[in-house]
């Protein structure tokens, strides 16, 4: 028999990991954590005599509970995850209203509707939305002319809307392909004028 809360009981770099250990979504409600430990309390506690040596797991299982039912614990435990990043803050608020619970069965396509709210969390952090950017401009002979100066004018725009921590690359092509500007912050605009 293997034991699935065993296999569950570490995260990714070997620490416990309590909502591993009780198999649950780190955003489980109580009743959720609750259903979770009375099932793997039947399962593996050491007097059900199911599955031998099982008093090091239950400890645990035991420990997983007592701190993930305590809402203060639970909060605490949370932000230490959060602080040493082993977890990700939360961006989002996820809510699923499902369709109907029951599909006829019949030969032709159906339709199975489902209802997802995404609701921003109030201390979200800041994305970053810094911009690596290499533009590669057509300068063969059919580019000649008005079509290559609207296409400086629309590169020259565009350097004018990014901002100083963005990084801008230009490369130019005919037969061969040239690197006209190297990698390297927003340059002015006035550089890229003619």
């Amino acid at each position: 028999m293997t034991f699935s809360a065993w296999d569950r009981s570490t995260g990714e770099r070997g620490e416990e990991d309590y909502y591993r250990i009780l198999g649950v979504e780190d955003d489980a409600s109580q009743e959720e954590i609750r259903a979770a430990y009375r099932d793997l309390v039947r399962q593996y506690h050491p007097d059900a005599g199911l599955v031998k040596g099982t008093a090091f797991l239950f400890r645990q299982i035991q420990q997983a509970y007592e701190t993930l039912s305590d809402p203060q614990r639970r909060q605490e435990y949370d932000e230490r995850l959060r602080r040493e990043g082993k977890r990700p803050p939360r961006l989002f608020a996820l809510d699923v209203l499902p369709g109907p619970a029951e599909l006829a069965c019949v030969d032709e396509p159906q339709l199975l509707y489902l209802l997802i709210t995404l609701t921003p969390l109030a201390n979200r952090p800041e994305p970053d939305t810094r911009l690596n950017l290499c533009l590669v401009i057509d300068c063969s002979t059919s580019m000649k002319g008005e079509r290559l100066a609207a296409v400086r004018e629309a590169i020259l725009h565009l350097v004018e809307e990014m901002q100083s921590d963005d990084i801008l690359s230009l490369v130019t092509f005919s037969d061969t392909a040239q690197v006209l500007l190297p990698p390297q912050h927003t340059p002015p605009s006035r550089v890229l004028r003619p």
